[in-house]
């Protein structure tokens, strides 16, 4: 009976290596960094060939620009939620410099809703 268990135990150990190896390969397609400086006219891939936040234009008090695919107004301290790839996203406009055209954000992801 103990062959048996020590079977299991050692398909569970690879099964769990498995995991461990796929949720690193998921970690490695998202943006590195959580603070994002982008230029009027350019986009930044949140989660890698997928989900782009793209400005459009940086205005002294707003920006307008396109987050996966939609087009979006940010203020200043606002975030806006979005989803891709079955994972919840929030971008928020942290810094606009209408000077350079560049608008900073931050953003943060979730892990995916497995419910």
């Amino acid at each position: 009976m103990g062959g048996k268990f020590d079977q299991k135990a050692n398909q569970a150990k690879q099964l769990q290596g498995q995991i461990n190896d796929l949720e690193n390969k998921i970690s490695q397609v998202f943006a590195k960094t959580n603070k994002i400086i982008i230029k009027q006219g350019e986009a930044f891939p949140l989660i890698k060939n997928s989900c782009f936040l793209g400005v459009e234009g940086v205005y002294s008090s707003w920006v307008e620009g396109y987050l996966n695919g939609e087009k979006v107004n940010f203020r200043v301290g606002r975030g806006i939620s979005f989803m891709c790839l079955g994972h919840e996203g929030k971008v928020v406009l942290t810094k606009i410099d209408s000077q350079s055209d560049t608008a900073t954000f931050t953003w943060s992801h979730m892990e995916k809703d497995n419910s």
